[in-house]
């Protein structure tokens, strides 16, 4: 019997949202969380890339297109 997880155990899950969009990355952000994840939304990777080592994100969703440098580097 399948059981669902629970979203305790998702909070521990770091996630990095990098979007310029003010908007866009509002709503990803609002929706992460209500799935349990705890998320950092920065709108450059300036920011970003001062917290990594700190926090040592799970995973890292980036817009490509980003002011300052890409979402690549």
């Amino acid at each position: 019997m399948k059981t669902e997880q629970n979203t305790n155990d998702l909070i521990q899950q770091v996630i990095f949202l990098l979007e310029d969009e003010p908007e866009v990355n509002m709503l990803c952000k609002e929706a992460l969380e209500k799935s349990g994840f705890k998320v950092f939304a920065f709108t450059n990777p300036v920011d970003a890339k001062a917290l990594i080592d700190k926090e040592n994100p799970d995973l890292i969703i980036s817009n490509i297109m980003l002011p300052l440098e890409d979402g690549i580097h």
